[in-house]
């Protein structure tokens, strides 16, 4: 029992539908028109799926099922990839995510390996293209359609309908008058694949190249891309070559050859690199074409197709190709390469060049001052013995050769003249477009970029704006975190040093309050002898002080009470009592006028004369006459006496801290 869940896609000979059946396993149905519908079709898919069954590689779709459903032929086929090749080739187009030359050879490696397994039982694919290659969510690619081509060909209405339609950029030159598939026409769509996933063009040449020369019909890879290495062009140009028998004879050729130029670039990346790939191309928020409608819903059964007679199919007017390609479309004369060099120019010619390979076969890199006497870069492949495509009767003759040098010059040169041969001819313009004028420096960067590997740490690398703004957000909060401690490291380093320089914290602090409330503060504190700091702050809990914004009314002080007169008592006969030692009288503030303030700073107790006088108490803001005082401090345990001659001035205060050194 299957049920459909939306339609992936339409076409004129089927629909493509994403199923799931009564499992829960999701698959995908290939519904076709009731038109299209031939029996040779089924018959063809069910035969390759049964050859297909002894082969363990993990890369194939399997065909599960194939089948009618209301007059119309039915196949079901797992459905190991969420994505295509396809899709994601057209998403490399619009999307800031690069394609690792690398990975992308991985990719190919991949497919490469999963023919190879079918062409050993017997099964050509013969329609591969980037829409039937699935990319699987764990970084494996998997390959669908198998046996289409051989289906197609099968049916004679179909054959004479389909038979020449398709991606002509994938498909050998061999199958465009309607042949049959072969082990060979696989490797070259394997290696128009490659050729688009390592340039973002197709393996073509579109209408607007002037070009007549058979080497600048398509130029090798590292050509469009100036980072590739130019071993790879003999590989993929040898995938792509016109003539059947001068490929590579089987896809594990073409896997192995790719498997060792990786290994001497540096090794195959692995599933996770490619696994990585997909996710960056592929978020998971991501919705490539949304699901169309299902003609019809509910659970459903294919039919036996054994049971059904033979439907016959209508003819229909051929049509061309209207699908739009994958990736950045033909190459043409209005195509440059990665450095914004025209890829068709003027002067680029067929020719034998001596002097410049090394032993690997790779262009040697030349001195400056040698580039106008030595010939122009070149890459060089060896193509196995093989017989040669016929030319056409317009074209010019192809040349055979065992050894073909396809040479790259952008030297300025110029374009010969147009020949005379009619007044529509004479109007013409040269071939190509006229080649800009190329310095010594750009000759031998385009020499040194053939000798260089997939990425050189020179190349310019795009900076990654949102990398760069998320390591400014971390410096700047890093920045002030950093401020932030100094900043209290030094203010708690001040306060410390203040705590241990005074021995009366208490008293420092009060004295830097408004004078109202140091004064109120000061009296309700009780000094703990001459010099001695006082004991801590704490005031009473019924304790309010009083409203400071308000001026204070001093209460008048009480008339002390008269003494009573004493009775005079008689004299004693003893000796007279000693008389009382002398008060010693303290300093006492002006009562108005002007005045100073002076503050003492006293670690330890002593006793503190001002002018003589004897200061009571803690000298802290003690109101002062202006002019010249002699203050004089005496240490209360040493004796030690420190004197010194100070000017006050009126509404500033003076700070001293004696030194008995």
């Amino acid at each position: 029992m299957f049920r459909l869940v939306g339609r992936l896609e339409a076409s004129e000979l089927s629909e493509l539908y994403r199923a799931e059946r009564s499992d829960g396993v999701g698959v995908v149905i290939k519904l076709f028109h009731p038109k299209t519908t031939d029996l040779a079709y089924a018959k063809v898919i069910a035969a390759s799926s049964q050859r297909l069954g002894a082969v363990s590689a993990p890369g194939l779709a399997r065909v599960l099922q194939v089948g009618l459903f209301q007059r119309r032929l039915a196949i079901v086929r797992d459905d190991p990839g969420r994505y295509t090749l396809g899709q994601a080739l057209t998403r490399l187009n619009t999307r800031e995510v690069v394609l690792p030359p690398a990975v992308a050879l991985a990719l190919v490696i991949d497919v490469a390996e999963t023919l190879e397994a079918a062409h050993r039982v017997g099964v050509v694919h013969g329609a591969l293209t980037p829409g039937n290659v699935l990319l699987a969510a764990d970084g494996h690619a998997a390959v669908a359609d198998f046996g289409a081509l051989e289906a197609l060909m099968a049916s004679a209405a179909l054959r004479k309908t389909f038979g020449s339609r398709g991606r002509s950029s994938y498909r050998a030159p061999e199958l465009r008058g309607q042949g049959s598939g072969t082990p060979a026409s696989d490797v070259y769509a394997l290696g128009a694949m490659a050729y688009e996933l390592l340039t973002l063009k197709e393996a073509s040449v579109g209408r607007d190249s002037l070009s007549t020369r058979q080497a600048e019909k398509l130029p090798p890879p590292s050509r469009l891309v100036r980072r590739l290495n130019s071993r790879i062009d003999p590989i993929i140009m040898r995938a792509l070559d016109q003539s059947a028998p001068r490929r590579q004879q089987t896809a594990g050729e073409l896997s192995g050859a790719l498997r060792d130029f990786l290994g001497a670039q540096g090794g195959v990346p692995g599933r996770e690199d490619v696994k990585k790939f997909v996710e960056e191309l592929f978020p998971r928020d991501v919705v490539v074409n949304a699901l169309g409608a299902v003609p019809f819903d509910g659970e459903f059964e294919l039919d036996d197709i054994a049971g059904v007679s033979d439907l016959v199919a209508s003819d229909q007017p051929e049509a061309p190709d209207t699908r739009a390609p994958f990736s950045g479309g033909a190459v043409d004369d209005r195509t440059t390469t990665s450095d914004g060099i025209p890829v068709f120019a003027a002067g680029a010619e067929l020719e034998t060049a001596s002097g410049l390979e090394t032993q690997d076969g790779i262009p040697a890199a030349r001195d400056p001052a040698m580039t106008d006497t030595l010939p122009p870069p070149r890459i060089t492949w060896d193509a196995p013995v093989g017989a040669l495509p016929a030319a056409a009767k317009d074209e010019e003759p192809a040349e055979v050769s065992r050894r073909v040098k396809a040479i790259e010059d952008f030297t300025p040169k110029e374009a010969p003249p147009p020949e005379k041969t009619s007044a529509s001819v004479a109007k013409l313009s040269p071939v190509g477009p006229r080649p800009r004028q190329n310095s010594e420096r750009q000759k031998l960067k385009t020499l040194l970029t053939f000798a260089v590997p997939f990425k050189r740490d020179t190349d310019y690398v795009p900076p990654d704006w949102r990398k760069e703004r998320e390591q400014r957000r971390k410096a700047g909060v890093t920045a002030v975190r950093l401020g932030a401690a100094i900043l209290t490291l030094f203010s708690m380093g001040i306060v410390t040093l203040w705590l241990f320089r005074t021995q009366d914290a208490v008293g420092d602090l009060i004295s830097w309050m408004p004078t109202p409330i140091e004064v109120e503060l000061a009296r309700l504190r009780k000094p703990q002898g001459v010099g001695a700091p006082g004991p801590p702050l704490s005031l009473p809990a019924n304790a309010k002080l009083p409203d400071f914004d308000k001026p204070v009314k001093t209460p008048p002080r009480p008339k002390p009470a008269e003494p009573e007169p004493k009775k005079a008592e008689l004299p004693k006969p003893s000796r007279p009592p000693a008389p009382p030692p002398p008060k010693e009288d303290c300093y006492a503030p002006p009562p108005a006028g002007p005045q100073g303030l002076l503050t003492v700073v006293l670690r330890r107790p002593a006793r503190v004369e001002l002018d003589g006088v004897h200061v009571c108490g803690v000298v802290n803001k003690l109101p002062v006459t202006p002019g010249k005082h002699v203050l004089r401090v005496v240490d209360g345990k040493t004796k030690a006496e420190w004197k010194s001659t100070l000017r006050l001035e009126a509404g500033k205060q003076a700070k001293v801290d004696p030194n008995f050194r």
